[in-house]
């Protein structure tokens, strides 16, 4: 059952994602924070962890992984506000 996603949405892969040695499910993530942040949004946090795993047909702990792998990678950047919510942005390279 989908619970955040429906027919209007769509999420733009970039040529360049595939090149930086990332698996399928990395580059979804990867693909959602850089779409809120080239859409104009300086960080992520649209659904959470929940809409990223929904679109990565993966659990949410799966994600939180992955945001960790692409965040020690230097590919996004993690920022935690004094209330314990966390948000992600993409990097310039």
């Amino acid at each position: 059952m989908l619970l955040y996603l429906d027919s209007r949405d769509e999420l733009k892969v970039y040529d360049w994602m595939f090149h930086l040695g990332l698996d399928v499910k990395e580059i979804f993530v990867l693909a959602i924070i850089h779409q809120e942040w080239f859409g104009g949004r300086s960080w992520y946090e649209r659904g959470g962890v929940a809409y990223i795993a929904e679109w990565c047909g993966c659990k949410e702990e799966e994600v939180v992984t992955i945001l960790g792998r692409l965040e020690a990678k230097d590919l996004i950047v993690k920022k935690q506000q004094p209330n314990g919510r966390v948000y992600y942005s993409g990097k310039n390279k």
